[in-house]
């Protein structure tokens, strides 16, 4: 959904309206005659690039994050106290013990003695700790990339029934790395991820799904699963089950669930969930008709570097609707918009085309 914009001003004095704005006007209302098609265009993208750069998301679970686990374990006696107890086979601490060198609050940082801890634990059981092996040998942390042994240990962490390491396993059957090309094998793994709560697997099902990879395609299951990854805390699940309700693919076709799918996905940080509601407000579909939050949901998605709500917000502010006008803003979120890419909102150069001649 969307409207498309040409900034042809930049006025530095302030809110004096520019001598062209009249026109700027025209070409802005003439684009907000686009409707539906740009945004869904946007939508399919973003489920292919969300596929591949699944595989660099929270690999490893807490190996790339603070835990408290770790932090008490700053001091000497405690950390001595934890390696004897690995020793003893308690799980939990060798996984401690690895994490404090993978993540120390204090002193340097040694990811190669984290590896041997996290072995240990993984021997013993640990899923976490197998997946942060795996992320170790997949990406050259601490120890040499050997790819055939990240996905070893990425089939132990699942065997261990830990999601993500089910969720990325399927990542390298799905894109063929280091194993043969597999999508069923990649929908088994993720089904299963999706089962033990790893919510992302979920979303990555809808995908398979709706483009029927290594499955037959259903809209009905897609919507199925995004429901599912969306109760979850995917925020990109939200919106694409939005956009299902929109266009009543795999559901009824219903604006105001349309609507409020797409608020779940801008409150847990969509731009484009943020995007959409401030189109459907703006028109009155599935919405009661709304200047105010229009703008309001607008201002939301270009926070969040959505170009397209830039020059969305940038027109509001030049028309006063549902916010108070200011031609300086306006030309701010417009200049914005043209350093996120968005090409029509940026100045426009002279034509260095002679005029026409008259015609008699």
């Amino acid at each position: 959904m969307g409207a498309m914009a040409r900034r042809t001003f930049d006025d530095p004095r302030g809110d004096r309206t520019p001598a062209d704005a009249p026109n700027q006007l025209v070409r802005l209302r003439r684009a907000s005659l686009l409707g539906s098609s740009f945004e869904t265009l946007w939508c399919r993208l973003h489920l292919v690039v969300n596929w591949y750069l699944a595989a660099l998301v929270g690999f490893g679970g807490g190996f790339l994050g603070r835990s408290a686990l770790a932090q008490r374990l700053d001091s000497p006696s405690a950390l001595s106290r934890a390696k004897r107890l690995c020793e003893r086979s308690e799980i939990q601490s060798c996984y401690r013990v690895g994490l404090r060198y993978a993540r120390p609050t204090k002193g340097p940082r040694d990811l190669r003695e984290a590896s041997i801890w996290f072995e240990k634990a993984c021997r013993l059981g640990h899923g976490r700790s197998c997946s942060n092996l795996a992320y170790q040998y997949r990406f050259g942390k601490g120890l040499k990339a050997d790819l055939k042994r990240s996905l070893r240990y990425l089939e132990r962490a699942c065997e261990l029934s830990f999601g993500a390491g089910c969720f990325h396993l399927a990542n390298l059957y799905f894109e063929g790395k280091g194993v043969k090309r597999s999508y069923r094998r990649a929908d088994d793994l993720l089904q299963k991820a999706c089962r033990l709560h790893f919510f992302l697997s979920c979303t990555n099902l809808g995908y398979l799904y709706e483009t029927g990879h290594g499955v037959t395609p259903s809209a009905q299951k897609a919507a199925e699963y995004y429901r599912i990854a969306c109760e979850g805390g995917e925020a990109l699940a939200c919106y694409n089950l939005g956009v299902f309700y929109e266009q009543g693919r795999g559901v009824a076709k219903d604006p105001k669930q349309g609507a409020h799918w797409h608020r779940k996905a801008c409150l847990k940080g969509n731009e484009k969930g943020c995007y959409n509601l401030a189109v459907l407000y703006q028109h009155g579909v599935g919405v009661k008709k709304s200047d105010v939050s229009a703008t309001q949901f607008f201002a939301r998605a270009c926070v969040r570097n959505h170009a397209i709500a830039c020059t969305q917000l940038a027109l509001a502010l030049l028309e006063g609707r549902g916010i108070r006008k200011s031609a300086k803003k306006a030309a701010e979120m417009l200049e914005k918009a043209c350093r996120l890419g968005h090409r029509p909102s940026c100045p426009s150069r002279a034509s260095t085309k002679p005029p026409p001649r008259p015609t008699k």
